[in-house]
């Protein structure tokens, strides 16, 4: 299964640099899981993205919101509840990370505890620090 944060997950609708990385490895592992969270970050990048005028051509940011909408149907969403919020915190703490990032490292590394024998969890993040923390919590990188 491949775990991305809104960093990650953000490429797949606005080109920039590490998309093809992120199309890469939804072609190779299309089950893909992020915390609810994501849904916000995502429309909220998207749009800040149409304001700053980083889409080619009219229409290209209505036709990445509509395919978002399509495949958010399709994405497992974690759910962000107190105890996840709580391993968040202690996340955040260890490895001073900002609280979005925390969030997202917490969902994956629930992720990853509820995998079935013999599968694993690959996360994707283009944030050094999040990274660097799921490093340190023995994450498998996606790219």
């Amino acid at each position: 299964m491949l775990y991305l944060d809104s960093s990650a997950l953000v490429k797949r609708y606005v080109s920039e640099s590490g998309t093809p990385d992120v199309g890469r490895a939804i072609a190779a592992d299309p089950d893909v899981t992020t915390v609810l969270v994501t849904q916000v970050e995502v429309r909220a990048a998207l749009a800040a993205a149409r304001r700053a005028g980083r889409f080619a051509m009219a229409g290209d940011a209505q036709r990445a919101s509509t395919a978002f909408a399509h495949d958010w149907r399709s994405i497992i969403a974690i759910t962000l509840d107190g105890d996840l919020c709580e391993s968040a915190a202690a996340l955040a703490e260890r490895h001073a990370l900002r609280a979005y990032g925390a969030v997202q490292l917490a969902a994956a590394l629930f992720a990853a505890s509820v995998m079935p024998t013999g599968e694993s969890l690959r996360f994707g993040t283009f944030d050094a620090d999040l990274r660097r923390a799921a490093r340190a919590e023995d994450l498998a990188l996606a790219f």
